[in-house]
């Protein structure tokens, strides 16, 4: 439903990388939003093709160390 937040905690590093955006692409349309909890430093996302297309159809937000896991969940409560 549009109320619907989807929390995914992945590294995007997927086997299939176009059935996991397809999927991906489906499960933003029935969500309200979805939030990618990604454990890999956000510096080498530019260099890591699956999370340059996932990103693109979700919030994809740093969780590697326990402050930005701290700050993901701050987000999640609007904080």
């Amino acid at each position: 439903t549009p109320n619907t937040v989807l929390l995914v905690l992945s590294d995007a590093k997927s086997v299939s990388l176009e059935r996991a955006e397809s999927s991906l692409m489906r499960a933003a349309k029935a969500a309200g939003s979805v939030i990618w909890m990604n454990p890999i430093p956000e510096a080498k996302w530019p260099y890591l093709k699956g999370v340059t297309r996932l990103r693109q159809h979700c919030s994809m937000v740093p969780c590697g160390t326990l402050d930005e896991l701290a700050r993901a969940c701050q987000r999640l409560i609007g904080g």
